[in-house]
């Protein structure tokens, strides 16, 4: 399901990304847990997408709603920033015991 997740962020990311621009992907580890951040360029002027939760469902479309049911299976939820020329979408995994 995680792979779900992670399809989903990025059709979003190259979806609403200008051409030919970069999409950076990390993944860390802090206390216990996997942190993943997915963030794009984005230019809101010419895009203007309101991409926040709980409003990101009307925004986005379907892709983040999924993105969020599954998380919240996972004991995790998906938190989101916007920046006039940034979007990131990033969550944390507990890690096995």
């Amino acid at each position: 399901m995680i792979k779900q997740v992670m399809i989903n962020l990025l059709v979003n990311a190259v979806k609403y990304s200008p051409k030919d621009n970069e999409i950076r992907i990390s993944a860390s580890v802090k206390k216990q847990k996997c942190c993943v951040i997915v963030k794009n360029n984005v230019n809101l002027e010419s895009n203007p997408i309101n991409i926040s939760l709980p409003s990101v469902y009307d925004s986005v479309g379907f892709g983040l709603e999924i993105v969020q049911t599954i998380l919240h299976a996972h004991d995790s939820e998906l938190k989101t920033e916007k920046s006039k020329m940034d979007f990131t979408a990033k969550f944390e995994l507990p890690l096995s015991q």
